[in-house]
């Protein structure tokens, strides 16, 4: 049996039908993952209608099931469907359909591209899978390992799967809607001080969506508005674009908007260093003209926030990022989130010198924290090293660290080449989406670890985007037939 390419055009029948598979879908998990009140029978019911409905979406249009997954990402706390001791979230439903229905579709016949990133994705699992030897925790090293195999598994398949434009549409869209929505539900919080007050600074509540923290919804944004800037807002500026009458191009440039408002809301200082350093890699796109007029009206910005009492607390905040990190200095609480940072460093350096070639095992860290800090101020575990390649130095020794900086080293590379290969008047700015997004994961990671929360799924997605072999045309988001 082999799935048959739609090619037909897309009638307004078509169209409708097109939505109302996903909209099905979501309103069954929805009453099947936390409407209180619903019998649990009837939400049983839903849940199983859900797998069946989303196992054949997944087969038959598996990039639906695809831009699902994107909007998913920032909501799959919102409810959870709990069966015996596993919680079964709207992100971890979508990944099973689309794995049952994806992988019948490849055993029919279908394509599966494995490149140099897949090779990479797969070494670092493999890594991780090794650390099993010296792991304490089998769940904690399963949960680890899960991470990063799904993130692998949603890689491969959006990369067969996005071969027409209209696929690389409904993605854009996906991602975009994910951005709206959690940036709404974040600027709320921020109006109405919805949050613990130990997320307030500087007099201000720290966005943090469904995310539970800032830092890991600052992170989302981070692997979401680059390439969304790179196909709309890059191209305008470059006057390459016909109209703005696209839908895709409209919602993206909505979901910019929003979550650019929202990263400055989140007050994560990774953050912001991440963004800015994708913000420097998307100039690369602008033209000289408009480059130095971006980079001019930056340090304006910052010049005159320098002299204001908000904008110099905020350079303060920022700058004690990498602050002074020695024993003796006296902990207070304008510090303690530096000083905190530090002693997570701390442990994951002593974890590699305790085990340097296995590491304390994949998921290991916070279990081994308290043996190996040094500090004892700070003798609880915030859940991982607050560096990236820390914890995976500490989760699976040198191994780990090498396969890791291998993992970012070959998505630059390939980001890269595919930004070079392109005609610059012709370009939609998928690769330099995609060139952008790894430096502020790299650059990100350097004080925190991003591979939590589903977040290494919307990298995943997002590189699939940027990467996705399409017709050559002028346009990629606006241009051409909507054919399936």
């Amino acid at each position: 049996m082999r799935y048959p390419r739609e090619t037909a055009p897309m009638t307004p029948e078509r169209q409708l039908a097109s939505v109302s598979r996903p909209l099905a879908f979501l309103t069954l998990a929805g009453v099947a993952m936390g409407a209180d009140g619903i019998p649990i029978g009837f939400r049983g019911l839903s849940l199983a209608c859900a797998l069946i409905l989303g196992i054949w979406i997944s087969m038959i249009w598996p990039v639906d099931m695809l831009a699902l997954l994107a909007v998913s990402i920032p909501v799959q706390d919102a409810g959870a469907f709990e069966v015996s001791v596993a919680s079964i979230t709207l992100t971890k439903l979508c990944l099973f359909c689309l794995a049952i229905g994806w992988m019948s579709r490849v055993v029919a016949g279908g394509r599966v591209p494995i490149d140099a990133i897949a090779w990479a994705y797969v070494l670092v699992g493999t890594v991780l899978g090794i650390s099993i030897v010296s792991s304490s925790s089998i769940a904690e090293w399963s949960g680890e390992l899960y991470r990063w195999l799904a993130a692998t598994f949603v890689f491969i398949t959006a990369r067969s799967e996005i071969r027409e434009r209209c696929h690389f549409n409904r993605l854009v869209v996906g991602v975009a809607v994910g951005v709206i929505g959690i940036s709404l539900h974040a600027m709320r919080q921020v109006v109405t001080s919805d949050g613990p007050p130990s997320f307030v600074v500087n007099g201000m509540l720290r966005a943090y969506g469904t995310f539970g923290q800032p830092n890991p919804l600052a992170a989302y944004l981070e692997m979401s508005l680059p390439i969304l800037i790179a196909i709309s807002v890059v191209p305008l500026v470059n006057r390459r674009r016909p109209s703005l009458h696209s839908f895709p191009l409209a919602v993206s440039i909505l979901a910019v908007a929003g979550g650019i408002v929202t990263m400055v809301l989140t007050q994560s200082r990774g953050g912001w260093l991440g963004f800015g350093a994708a913000g420097v890699v998307l100039l690369l796109g602008f033209p000289a003209r408009a480059r130095a007029g971006v980079v001019g009206g930056v340090a304006v910005s910052i010049a005159v926030g320098l002299v204001s009492g908000p904008g110099l607390v905020l350079a303060e905040r920022l700058l004690s990022t990498f602050g002074s990190g020695a024993s003796r200095v006296n902990v207070t609480p304008e510090n303690w989130s530096s000083q905190e940072r530090r002693a997570h460093w701390g442990a994951a350096l002593n974890m590699v010198r305790a085990f340097p070639w296995t590491g304390v095992g994949a998921g290991g860290f916070d279990d081994a924290y308290r043996e190996y800090t040094s500090d004892w101020r700070f003798r609880v575990s915030r859940g991982h090293a607050h560096n990236g390649y820390l914890q995976m130095a500490a989760q699976a020794g040198w191994g780990g660290l090498v396969a890791f900086f291998c993992w970012i080293a070959v998505i630059a590379r390939n980001a890269v080449s595919a930004w070079r290969a392109q005609d610059r008047n012709r370009s939609d700015g998928r690769a330099l989406g995609g060139l952008a997004t790894i430096v502020s994961f790299g650059v990100h990671s350097m004080v925190d670890y991003l591979n939590v929360l589903s977040i290494g799924i919307q990298l995943a997605l997002v590189l699939a985007i940027a990467l996705a072999d399409l017709p050559s045309g002028a346009n990629a988001l606006t241009e051409g037939t909507d054919t399936r």
